[in-house]
């Protein structure tokens, strides 16, 4: 009768052994599947992010461009001997190019503070420095109605170029690092 009983108690033990390790098993293969898709569904809204970091900086390289050529345009038109003074028609014509400049400004400092969630600095800071270059150009020519001189005005495409093949350059590598 004892061995009986000692037969029952080491089943007893044995089933209830290979229980809690088939129990621990399932729970770290669950686990591991969590994770891995927790990483999958993190790595997917990093593309999307970045993305749409891109398509946001695409904005306003576009509308800084619109604003630029409607400068260009207004500069050449103008009917005035005060050689970088603008007149009422000068802002007029730059109003529309100019608001859809503010616009892009706005997504472009959405654009900026998501990658400082990400706590992507170098980008940041390199966008920050765009997003400042193009207000400075900007806002003497839309609040003081002054055009920029031609060494000022090419000074300024050649930092927003640098700047941007930067900033382009360093959201390639954010890219690549997430894929």
């Amino acid at each position: 009768m004892q061995l009986e009983t000692l037969d029952v108690i080491d089943s007893a033990i044995k089933i209830g052994l290979g229980g809690v390790l088939g129990g621990f098993a399932s729970y770290m293969k669950s686990k591991a599947d969590h994770d891995n898709e927790r990483s999958k569904e993190l790595r997917s809204y990093k593309l999307k992010t970045i993305e749409l970091i891109a398509e946001n900086f695409e904005l306003i390289l576009n509308a800084e461009r619109r604003f630029r050529g409607m400068l260009d345009a207004v500069i050449k038109e103008r009917k005035t001997d005060d050689g970088y003074r603008l007149d009422e028609s000068a802002i007029k014509n730059l109003d529309d190019c100019d608001e859809k400049l503010l616009n892009a400004l706005d997504s472009a400092n959405i654009a900026n503070a998501r990658l400082a969630l990400m706590d992507e600095t170098v980008a940041s800071k390199a966008l920050a420095e765009i997003l400042s270059l193009i207000v400075d150009f900007r806002n003497p020519i839309m609040l003081e109605r002054k055009a920029p001189r031609k060494e000022a005005y090419e000074q300024y495409e050649a930092s927003i170029k640098s700047t941007r093949d930067g900033f382009q350059s360093e959201l390639a590598k954010i890219y690549q690092a997430i894929n």
